[in-house]
């Protein structure tokens, strides 16, 4: 039986690789460059210096074994080219998390506190986001929708806000440690359409979310379902609003960059929908 082995030595572009083995290893290049470009990186990565050429090489020797990338080293590959790209696949994975774990050793040497990753100051004034505002407000009702129907306990409610607001701490400080773990995150919100949510300056600052489900979890321990109904349409609307309107309309400035005017109008929104699913709800 003739045995077939592979030989990867060092190339500059895949346009000098055979026509066969160029789609496969494009896929590959495209998700190294992604999700670990080593511009925005602590550390470069060993294995982004180069590329490599897959030549096929029949009526190898049995004895012979290894594959190392940049080398003339010849090993025995597997019957199938699926299970060669499974390998390809295992080798990326774990080249991605050593260098998740680089990047947090690297930041925990640094001897910094945690304040110092996370930014806790006021926005400034900001455009018009009109999905943001739209999943503001539709996440605010999704939960209103749930405490009403399927979390009724407050021992559901509890637990369900405490995972979500432990979960996107785990976030807020991961991806302060670890550039690679951010862009694996934002690059899953972008597959689902919610990258387009996120102002610019929330790249540095913890994000409005993170703020959300903190206070999901205090209207569950500390609220009766009325006035978690309350606070949701006034977490859900009244900040879309108020920056829509004062953003249009807004001619008398308050604190910062804020408006008179779109404060009275988040006011009159958010009041306008808790009273109606308070007496929706009775």
């Amino acid at each position: 039986m003739m045995r077939v082995a592979l030989r990867l030595t060092p190339v500059r572009t895949t346009s000098q690789m055979p026509r066969v083995v160029r789609p496969a290893t494009n896929g590959l290049h495209h998700f190294t460059r992604r999700a670990c470009d080593p511009r925005r990186s602590v550390t470069r990565r060993p294995f982004q210096s180069t590329r490599s050429r897959v030549h096929i090489v029949a009526n190898a020797a049995p004895d012979q074994s290894g594959i190392s990338v940049g080398q003339e080293v010849v090993g025995a590959a597997p019957e199938t080219a699926a299970v060669g790209r499974n390998v390809s696949w295992v080798e990326e994975t774990e080249s991605f998390l050593q260098q998740v774990g680089q990047e947090v050793t690297h930041s925990w040497t640094r001897k910094e506190g945690l304040l110092d990753h996370l930014d806790f100051t006021l926005s400034t004034s900001r455009p018009n986001n009109w999905r943001r505002s739209a999943v503001h407000m539709l996440s605010a009702m999704a939960v209103v929708v749930l405490i009403s129907t399927i979390a009724k306990e407050k021992a559901m409610q509890v637990s369900l806000a405490g995972v979500v607001c432990a979960g996107s701490w785990v976030w807020e400080i991961g991806r302060r440690f670890s550039p690679t773990f951010d862009r694996i995150v934002f690059s899953l919100f972008g597959k689902i359409g919610l990258a387009g949510c996120f102002h610019a300056e929330e790249m540095r600052k913890v994000t409005s979310w993170t703020w959300f489900t903190c206070s999901l979890l205090f209207l569950a321990l500390a609220c009766n379902p009325p006035a978690q109904v309350a606070a949701l349409a006034a977490l859900g609307w009244t900040d879309p609003v108020a920056g829509i309107v004062g953003r249009s309309h807004g001619r008398t400035r308050l604190v910062g960059k804020k408006s008179l005017e779109g404060f009275l109008a988040g006011l009159v929104a958010g009041g306008a929908v808790a009273l109606a699913l308070l007496v929706g709800l009775q």
